[in-house]
């Protein structure tokens, strides 16, 4: 699982069960925080898990063009 392609957010919680990255090895765990703080988000070490963002159906997906 790539976590800068995917949208998510923050929830606060005490288990990594309803993180979107459970089940994951570390690294991308460590990659999802990363991307995490960089879009202005709590660590997960702060006691949060992330979530994935329902999109609205209607809305066009941006795509980011190179860097």
């Amino acid at each position: 699982m790539e976590p800068s392609a995917l949208r998510f957010t923050t929830q606060p919680a005490k288990s990594c069960k309803s993180c979107l990255f459970d089940g994951e090895r570390s690294p991308v765990c460590h990659k999802a925080t990363a991307v995490a703080i960089r879009a202005g988000l709590a660590d997960f070490d702060a006691g949060f898990v992330y979530i994935a963002v329902e999109a609205d159906p209607r809305q066009l997906e941006l795509l980011k063009g190179p860097a």
